[in-house]
């Protein structure tokens, strides 16, 4: 009597799941954020790098085959990938709230609350937008209509978020104006560079859509893109509740 022995799938390598798309995108957005005070040209390409890194990260994981055994907890792996690196992206965050602890006088100048607002909205029904387009992968006219409408959303809040800083520039409001201008600047441009990220990598998924290239076995990369759009989001109600509204 012959017994077969079933075959157990061999396990991805190391060199299979190794990926340097991570790591260029946190050198980028390190570049970006120290280049700004110090040097402009040295800001810029660590800006183009956060944009290259992000549509490269994305394209990347779009376009690699699914793995047959990828659940943790029912989660794919690459979306508890994007988790930890949330978690570690809040650190940041976390440090520059902390910092108002040694300077509470850092927002004793009134910023533009109601206009704010206005693109703050924007922002948000982004993510709202977004999360209708992911439920309807299936629909191809309407997945890729709603992240469309999602891009140009983000791109709007950006969009004022670049008048604000011209505004405030002119007004004499730098980064040399104290901790209030360290502070602010600092922590609205960390979240505009994730802003910009999170744009290029819903470019990437919206280019390939077009190109008819994600199908059901691309969700998990589609949803982990859209986890971290989420967390966008979600750091800038912080921020607004604490540079605009002094809620701390």
């Amino acid at each position: 009597m012959q017994v077969e022995i079933a075959k157990v799938p061999e396990s991805p390598s190391v060199a299979e799941e190794t990926s340097v798309w991570p790591f260029l995108f946190g050198l980028a957005l390190t570049a970006f954020l120290g280049g700004l005070p110090v040097s402009r040209p040295f800001a810029l390409s660590g800006f183009a790098l956060l944009l290259a890194s992000a549509v490269g990260w994305t394209w990347s994981n779009v376009l690699r085959p699914p793995p047959e055994e990828g659940e943790i907890g029912g989660r794919s792996r690459l979306w508890w990938g994007m988790v930890l690196l949330i978690v570690s992206e809040a650190g940041l965050f976390l440090s520059g709230l902390l910092a108002l602890t040694a300077h509470p006088e850092a927002f004793a100048r009134d910023l533009n609350r109601p206009l704010t607002l206005g693109a703050s909205l924007v922002l948000w029904s982004s993510g709202f937008v977004g999360g209708w387009a992911v439920k309807r992968m299936d629909r191809r006219g309407r997945f890729t209509g709603g992240l469309a409408a999602t891009i140009a959303l983000g791109l709007l809040f950006v969009g004022y978020q670049a008048f604000e800083y011209r505004r405030l520039y002119a007004e004499g409001f730098t980064l040399q104006s104290g901790g209030q201008g360290s502070i602010f600047y600092f922590l609205t441009g960390l979240h505009g560079a994730h802003v910009v990220g999170g744009l290029a990598m819903l470019g990437a998924i919206l280019g390939l859509a077009l190109a008819r290239r994600i199908g059901p076995s691309r969700a998990p990369a589609v949803r982990a893109v859209m986890l971290y759009w989420h967390f966008v989001d979600a750091v800038w109600v912080v921020l607004y509740a604490v540079l605009y509204l002094r809620l701390f």
